[in-house]
């Protein structure tokens, strides 16, 4: 029988956890490294439900990643560091800890003690609070699987958050190997991050991948989205101003 109470073993910080419920996370160490090879511009959202939103620029990561055995580069977290946040289970249980969203392979771990353990418990939801500066910001991520079922379990962004619907967003961290410069002779990995967005509608209960370059937005939102803006859909920057736009019923942007 499943284990219901894994958050108050944590509460109590037993040392004989349930294996069923929590797994032994990878070891991640902090070393000295070249600067990240390919640095990132993320989007992170103030709230979803105003639109607001801002970007911060990942350059340098002096951290490495022991995965299999293999000194990876970078870090396989959504964000460097642990965050308080709020997780709800499938069966409605809702928690509020420091959690930490691994990207790389789309689970959210937690601190009991001195280890770092994995939910295994299927999640709903979950919100991480985050600050930039002064500003508090809302990251909200939901399982796929509550928009389509799905043979693996990863989770979407919720970027903007309209009642026609909401913009998604996807964010996958891989491996990949160097293939320039000094680190590519020595085989250095890194973790390499990609994204893809899609539509959903509250009212058709569709859910649509959108074209990097937009190009099925005319398709996706018919028949009440004008889409002859100078948006340039593969920058994230024009998609959320596409889609604020829309959803307050504004005529196209130029930008």
């Amino acid at each position: 029988m499943k284990n219901k109470y894994w958050l108050y073993v944590l509460c109590v910080m037993t040392a004989g956890t349930s294996s069923r419920t929590f797994a032994q996370h990878s070891y991640y160490g902090s070393l000295v490294l070249p600067p990240d090879p390919s640095p990132y511009r993320m989007i992170l959202t103030i709230n979803p439900q105003d639109g607001a939103y801002l970007k911060k620029d990942f350059g340098s990561v002096n951290e490495a990643t022991q995965i299999n055995g293999e000194t990876v580069q970078g870090t396989p977290f959504f964000l460097d560091t642990w965050v308080n946040g709020e997780l709800t289970t499938m069966d409605g249980r809702t928690y509020n800890l420091p959690f930490r969203y691994n990207a790389y392979r789309q689970i959210v771990n937690f601190v009991n003690g001195k280890d770092t353990l994995e939910v295994t418990d299927a999640i709903k939801q979950f919100n991480l609070y985050a600050q930039a500066g002064d500003t508090a910001l809302l990251l909200q991520f939901v399982n796929a699987s509550q928009y389509k079922k799905q043979n693996k379990t990863f989770y979407y962004q919720v970027i903007l958050d309209n009642e026609k619907g909401q913009l998604l967003k996807t964010n996958q961290k891989t491996i990949r190997s160097l293939t320039e410069g000094l680190l590519a002779a020595k085989g250095k990995k890194y973790f390499d991050v990609s994204s893809d967005y899609f539509y959903y509608d509250k009212t058709t209960k569709k859910i649509t991948k959108i074209n990097p370059d937009g190009s099925n937005l005319k398709t996706i939102l018919k028949p009440d989205a004008n889409t002859t803006g100078d948006y340039n859909f593969s920058d994230e920057d024009g998609l959320i101003r596409f889609f604020r736009n829309y959803f307050q019923n504004k005529k196209p942007e130029t930008f």
